[in-house]
């Protein structure tokens, strides 16, 4: 019996030595293809991966392996050097969902582009380009373009940034994965996105997933503690970004950020660098193109805001606080102690801006409610009244910009 069990363990070790490398699952975006789980590993739960290696990402690992206290580096997937199998050379990471349970993943691009300027002088044509472009965005299309059916990838990637939220915000949602078959995003819905309030909508869509599992084991956990989890984490992250002499001293373009979360922990990591060079001055990471600088932080406190709208609203449901009602639907602002919110005034909201509480109360109709100092917080973008009220989201909650009609 022991003969046989040691022959069994040694044939399953043989068999895993052995086999071809496994795709991995829960990947988002484009990496399907370039990240796969190593023959040492077990296939479940592996706790490193392989991903194609470019010489440039390569330089990144390297460099930031061997800085030991820049504070990025918590965010960062840890590298554990290279690895040949016949011709191809992979570069192996740390598994950032190695510590999760069923996580939905979310790819968020950040900075103010995707494509380095380099790119526009290559001409190669390509007609797989073409299809998406003219699936998604064909009225961007000239008619040279039409009759060739082909187009360089520097024509779709700068058409792609443009025409998404990548050009006014500095982030774009890119795909998710582990969502149920019923709730996942197409490639055409996660391109139709085009303002701050679409985003917030795909955000809070992610904390209901990450929770939706839990829930049908009977865990009480509220979406509105995923959304503070994930925002905590991107302020953690910019303080680390200001801080980190790598991060000053180098552009990064094309490089993403990972959301991770399962309803009991949340995760936000930086991945993909692939497009990042050294500069000889250093980068304050706000400014855009076409000035060589990336957007990066300024894509950071956008994506911060986002989620900070995010966490209000669903704080707002968990906690049962005054809700205006307009059109049927439910609308709150920002419940932190920088703003103050609107009242209802015999059915529609209040709009003076800059008013003392005082001030305010005496035009507002009798409430019993104690409003925080403040001013109101409106964006800059105000939806339309059919966009305000065919929100999706069930109650309702305030999506920015002041209130139409």
């Amino acid at each position: 019996q022991v003969f046989c069990s040691c022959f069994r363990f040694e044939a399953l070790v043989m068999h895993v030595r052995h086999r071809a490398h496994s795709a991995f699952s829960h990947v988002a975006s484009g990496h399907a293809g370039s990240i796969c789980v190593p023959c040492d590993e077990v296939e479940g739960r592996p706790k490193t991966v392989l991903k194609h290696l470019d010489e440039t990402e390569l330089e990144v690992y390297r460099c930031l392996a061997e800085r030991t206290l820049d504070p990025i580096r918590e965010f960062i997937p840890w590298f554990f050097g290279v690895r040949e199998e016949g011709d191809t050379r992979y570069i192996r990471l740390s598994n950032l969902l190695h510590d999760f349970q069923n996580p939905k993943v979310m790819d968020v691009k950040i900075g103010c582009r995707t494509h380095l300027e380099s790119e526009q002088y290559c001409c190669k044509l390509r007609p797989d380009l073409f299809e998406r472009m003219q699936r998604l965005y064909p009225e961007e299309l000239s008619p040279a373009e039409v009759d060739a059916r082909c187009v360089t990838k520097h024509r779709w990637m700068s058409t792609r940034d443009r025409c998404s939220t990548i050009e006014p915000l500095s982030f774009r949602v890119d795909g998710v994965a582990g969502y149920r078959r019923e709730f996942d995003m197409s490639f055409e819905a996660l391109a139709s996105m085009r303002t701050m309030e679409d985003t917030t909508l795909a955000f809070r869509a992610f904390t209901e997933e990450a929770v939706s599992e839990l829930r049908l084991d009977g865990t009480a956990v509220h979406p509105a503690m995923v959304a503070e989890g994930v925002r905590s984490k991107l302020v953690r992250m910019r303080d680390a970004m200001r801080a980190s002499h790598f991060v000053a001293s180098h552009e990064f373009v094309g490089s993403s950020l990972l959301i991770v979360a399962d309803g009991r922990r949340t995760g936000v990591f930086w991945i993909d660098f692939a497009k990042t060079r050294r500069v000889r001055d250093g980068l304050a990471h706000r400014d855009s193109w076409p000035v060589v600088h990336d957007g990066l932080i300024h894509g950071l406190d956008n994506l911060i805001l986002a989620w900070t709208r995010v966490a209000d609203a669903l704080r707002c449901q968990s906690e049962g606080l005054p809700r205006l009602l307009r059109g049927g639907r439910c609308v709150r602002l920002s419940r932190s102690k920088d703003w103050c919110p609107v009242r209802e005034c015999g059915g529609r909201a209040d709009t003076r801006r800059a008013l003392p509480v005082s001030r305010a109360q005496s035009h507002a109709s009798p409430s019993p409610v104690t409003y925080p100092r403040g001013r109101l917080n409106w964006s800059a973008r105000a939806p339309t009244r059919e966009k305000f009220l065919s929100a999706p989201v069930t109650p309702g909650y305030w999506q920015g910009g002041r209130p139409a009609g």
